[in-house]
């Protein structure tokens, strides 16, 4: 796959008008998210950042080997046991030269090279929309928390492994997402036990917005997408900004955000607002 020069080899990259679409595509190992497959994510998401022509996003997982859906099983475990992934022994160091290593990241205020993938899903300006299918577990259930818009399928099987199997906490932001998701206890049954919840569960807890069947997955997250795009898109990216920063802050200071953003788009957009507002008010007579 290729896209603005860039050859892909772990995703498969389309679009539809203005709405573009991820896959995730590594089918032998159920889509896991290797060094190769993040790096592909940002390089496409860096480019859609340019495309003035691309309004909406979507994030969804190609089918596994034998044709069963599939969105993400999370890190790749073998992966990082061969090459060191950023939490082993390896790369941490000695206890003492690992906890250096946590508390200066923390006090100069810089990622840790695996939180800087998530962070550029979450910083990404325009709407993200997941849609899940099958295994979404672990890193796949974080890549998932960091989108805007959660559609799932009735088939779908997330769960949470990381203390179950491997006995430590989700590094990509799963202790502060899915609280904010769901509610704190129910969250914390869901890290605590790994136990799976389907689509249904997941929509009824408020996890996912919107509830689909396998068939139709695609085809509701595209109708969504473009219903999306097709608004004006500064408005948009400003709107993503104020909601995101509003999770944040106070009332106070999210109102006074969110006034400032009405501000700054009511500067930019000021003749297009105003064809707008004539037009809406020329169908009311």
């Amino acid at each position: 796959m290729e896209y603005k020069g860039h050859k892909f080899e772990n995703i498969k990259f389309d679009t539809d008008g203005q709405v573009g679409i991820i896959t995730l595509n590594r089918p032998e190992r159920l889509n896991a998210l290797s060094i190769g497959l993040q790096s592909e994510v940002e390089t496409v998401l860096g480019e859609l950042e340019k495309d003035d022509g691309i309004g909406a996003v979507i994030i969804t997982g190609g089918p596994r080997s034998d044709g069963r859906p599939c969105f993400s099983a999370g890190a790749d475990i073998k992966e990082m046991r061969e090459k060191g992934g950023t939490y082993t022994q390896a790369a941490m160091g000695t206890l003492e030269e690992g906890l250096l290593k946590t508390l200066t990241t923390i006090g100069s205020n810089r990622n840790m090279a695996y939180q800087s993938f998530w962070n550029k899903v979450q910083d990404f300006s325009k709407p993200l929309i997941a849609a899940i299918d099958g295994v979404c577990t672990a890193g796949g259930l974080e890549l998932v928390m960091r989108c805007d818009i959660i559609i799932v399928a009735e088939t779908a099987e997330i769960r949470d492994l990381h203390l179950k199997t491997l006995g430590i906490l989700g590094g990509g932001g799963l202790q502060t997402w899915l609280p904010r998701l769901v509610n704190p206890g129910k969250a914390k049954e869901l890290v605590w036990t790994g136990d799976p919840i389907d689509g249904s569960e997941a929509w009824r807890i408020g996890f996912a917005q919107r509830l689909s069947t396998s068939d139709k997955l695609l085809e509701d997250a595209m109708e969504l997408a473009k219903k999306i795009a097709a608004m004006p898109l500064l408005a948009l990216k400003l709107s993503k900004i104020a909601i995101n920063n509003s999770l944040d802050q106070g009332i106070y200071n999210s109102l006074r955000f969110s006034a400032l953003s009405e501000s700054v788009l009511r500067l930019f957009k000021a003749d297009e607002q105003t064809k707008a507002r004539e037009a809406f008010g020329q169908k009311g007579e």
